[in-house]
């Protein structure tokens, strides 16, 4: 589902993107990387999806705690922004590291 929606907003059909998305959030709602994508592609719902996300990210934890701290930035709340990107930070994944800083 994720090929399948990164080919079809690859293509600039969003709407197919999303339903593949969607989809594949229905099939295995663990698969955090769904919902990160899903989040990018519908900013106005995206702390709603990572917040539903967050709590079965597993493995991806720290991708989710970003893009949550990112969403949040985005909407205004930067007090619950820093908190995300601190819980990124710290999953020990430097790519995350950068981001709690700046915030």
């Amino acid at each position: 589902f994720l090929n399948l929606a990164a080919l079809a907003r690859s293509q600039g059909d969003t709407r197919q993107a999303e339903t593949w998305l969607r989809q594949g959030l229905a099939v295995d709602p663990y698969f955090a990387p769904l919902a990160v994508d899903l989040a990018d592609l519908r900013r106005d719902e995206s702390v709603a999806i990572l917040r539903r996300a967050a709590p079965t990210a597993g493995p991806w934890d720290a991708e989710v705690q970003y893009a949550l701290g990112l969403a949040l930035l985005r909407s205004g709340d930067a007090r619950a922004a820093l908190t995300a990107l601190l819980r990124a930070a710290r999953s020990g994944d430097a790519r995350h590291v950068e981001a709690a800083c700046l915030a």
